[in-house]
């Protein structure tokens, strides 16, 4: 503890840790240290048992990293702020590398400040083997379980499990807000029996709030939000490889709600198993709304809105190629679908093949289809949108609404007129029920 005590707070000097440090019943702790290094030896040591409590912001036991965190561990930290503004955490800011470190029952909480996580800030060239365990987060815009914001591009091998994260604007299970890249170097994540909830805010994810990975596991996520929620990210600015959502997972919120994210671009080889997603519109089991999937599996998943529903996506811009959505039930208003909503395709490519569906799709209202409620093609001449629909088979399905009911769609908004436009080979065994027409 003497130790710690003696650190100079305006210098950055390496330090490593040869023994455990325990901080129970210390007053006046040494915090908001900047240290170049701080690295653990052998299989690392513990720093625990840290209380902070106080009535401002950019209170953090480690204000700054500069180089390396390697072989720490946290454990027992409780920091609380009644203050407002920018800023709280164990750590400020990470530079450099982050490996080995484990978080183990902490609580961080400061409602009223924004930017609060295990760690507030990341710029950390790599960030890999991070473990957080039995973790709480409250704070008000982007919030994390580990980190609140980053502009990380590299981070991978990282396991969280029982954490409860709650805050506004962006906030997510592991990381509130990661910068766009065009490089998705995010990967290897397991997310276990985590709760995120986003008090009248967007961007609610059980992973990331905004941001993405690939290779995310996660089970029993519970996440409620408003707009823009997903069970792993409630919007990803980079396509989506090898995800899985599963174990009774429940994912809520008013628009742009999906099982894996409210909104992305691409989808692929993703599964979502034993799910029930639930809002209001733009509502699907795999996103609220995207453009490509393929190879993507929806087994045993409720999905229930109001307009712009479907098994797979709300609403939707692009292809979707391979996939299976089973056991699966929809539920919605208007423009509800076994696989998308709403397809209004103003310009590209909308192809769906090789598919199998087997769903219940039950609407108290208009445009209900087995595979897309409402095709919009209003807008498109020549060979601006090409549309293929074949070699899809939906099987052992129930298709009820009210008005403008199909098999396959509920509604195409205008004739095909591009010979490169086709509906063929598609087997439908199903029950289409229309209450009018």
């Amino acid at each position: 503890f003497e130790d710690w005590q003696s650190i100079d707070k305006k210098t950055a000097q390496n330090y490593r840790l040869i023994a455990d440090i325990d901080f129970k019943d210390k007053v006046n702790i040494n915090t908001n240290v900047i240290l170049n290094r701080l690295e653990g030896i052998n299989d690392g040591y513990t720093l625990k048992n840290v209380n902070i409590n106080s009535n401002q912001n950019n209170i953090f036991f480690i204000k700054e990293i500069k180089t390396s965190l390697k072989n720490i561990n946290f454990e027992n930290f409780n920091i609380e702020s009644t203050g407002s503004g920018d800023g709280f955490g164990i750590i400020g800011i990470t530079n450099g590398s982050i490996e080995n470190i484990n978080f183990n029952n902490n609580k961080i909480i400061a409602k009223n400040i924004n930017y609060v996580g295990s760690i507030s800030n990341n710029t950390a060239s790599s960030t890999k083997n991070i473990n957080l365990n039995n973790i709480e987060v409250v704070g008000g815009n982007y919030v994390g379980g580990l980190i609140a914001k980053t502009t990380n591009e590299a981070l991978n091998d990282i396991t969280l499990k029982n954490m409860t994260i709650e805050g506004k604007k962006y906030t997510g299970g592991l990381i509130g807000y990661k910068t766009y890249n065009e490089t998705n170097l995010h990967f290897e994540i397991d997310a276990y029996n985590v709760n995120v909830n986003c008090i009248d805010g967007t961007h609610c994810g059980g992973v990331y709030g905004y941001g993405g990975a690939s290779n995310v596991n996660a089970g029993r996520m519970t996440v409620t939000g408003i707009s823009y929620v997903g069970g792993i990210s409630g919007q990803a600015s980079n396509h989506l490889y090898y995800n899985k959502l599963y174990d009774n997972s429940i994912i809520s919120g008013s628009d742009y709600v999906g099982g894996l994210v409210g909104n992305s671009p691409w989808i692929y080889h993703s599964t979502v198993k034993d799910v029930k997603v639930k809002g209001h519109n733009y509502i699907g089991g795999l996103s609220g709304y995207s453009s490509t999937k393929a190879y993507n599996s929806i087994v045993n998943v409720t999905v229930e809105g109001n307009d712009y529903v479907g098994g797979a996506t709300g609403r939707y811009d692009g292809v979707l190629i391979s996939s299976e959505i089973v056991n699966t039930s929809v539920k919605g208003h208007d423009y509800v679908g076994g696989v998308y909503g709403a397809k209004f395709n103003n310009s590209g490519k909308a192809e769906m093949y090789y598919n199998t569906i087997n769903i219940t799709v039950l609407a108290n209202g208009s445009y209900v289809g087995g595979i897309i409620g409402y095709y919009d093609n209003s807008k498109i001449s020549g060979e601006s949108g090409v549309f293929k629909l074949f070699s899809n088979i939906i099987q052992n399905a129930n298709i009820i609404g009210k008005d403008y009911v199909g098999g396959l769609i509920g509604k195409i908004e205008k004739e095909f007129g591009n010979e490169a436009n086709y509906i063929n080979n598609n087997v439908i065994i199903a029950n289409v029920t229309s209450e009018e027409s």
